[in-house]
């Protein structure tokens, strides 16, 4: 984070000044300033310990998303032969359209999904942009409910009625960990600009070592003329 790096400079600036640097306030001393600084080091690392750990867990829920339609379809295939009853089949290839962000709104007559849970596009308004996991996991658990009669049981274990219910509770799992990974990288972030840019902290005691630097070297010096230009923001 800039400010951090710029703070760095600071706190450099003053300790070139050895013994010449000698504030009467404890808060600007060159040990507060270097303990404000490992502060802020810390914070930013676990800014980016923590982003590391959710970009993880967005890859992780991607690649267990990217097996969802995949897995509806052979469903759905299956259940085609085992159950021939033509309204559960059309309840499958809807939840099928939902979970690949389908439109299914604005329709007129008997709308009929065609294909492999693909709408009607001479009725349907296309795909949606964005379709939040929550809404497909909510949409694949009422597909797996309708598959929960005794004559679906197919050959593949994974998309057995059970082994659909487990692959769903794998992907809450992941989702799961996902937001508990985003809530904490937020959390470190707020720290993080809290203390860059809170009174107390580098924004506010820049600005009293930048005062205490003009009282004592004047304005003119070289020190508070490269301090100056040190620019801190509160926010």
């Amino acid at each position: 984070m800039k400010q951090v790096e710029t703070y760095t400079r600071l706190v450099g600036l003053c300790t070139e000044n050895g013994s010449m640097f000698n504030p009467a306030n404890d808060a600007i001393t060159i040990d507060a300033l270097n303990a404000l600084l490992d502060k802020a080091h810390e914070k930013h690392r676990m800014v980016n310990d923590t982003h590391h750990t959710l970009m993880s867990a967005i890859n992780q829920r991607n690649d267990a998303m990217s097996m969802l339609n995949a897995k509806c379809s052979r469903a759905m295939h299956a259940a085609s032969v085992l159950i021939p009853q033509p309204g559960l089949l059309e309840d499958l290839r809807m939840y099928v359209a939902k979970i690949r962000g389908y439109r299914l709104g604005a329709v007129h007559g008997d709308a009929k999904l065609t294909g492999e849970g693909s709408p009607d596009y001479r009725k349907q308004r296309g795909p949606v942009p964005y379709l939040s996991i929550s809404s497909k996991l909510d949409h694949f658990d009422r597909f797996i409910k309708c598959l929960n009669v005794p004559a679906y049981v197919p050959n593949e274990p994974d998309i057995s009625f059970e082994g659909l219910k487990a692959f769903l509770s794998d992907l809450k799992a992941v989702q799961a960990e996902l937001i508990n990974s985003w809530a904490a990288h937020k959390m470190a972030h707020h720290q993080l600009k809290q203390l860059v840019h809170a009174e107390n902290g580098l924004y506010g005691i820049s600005k009293v070592v930048k005062l205490y630097v003009r009282s004592v070297y004047g304005t003119n010096s070289t020190t508070f003329r490269i301090m100056s230009k040190l620019k801190f923001t509160k926010k």
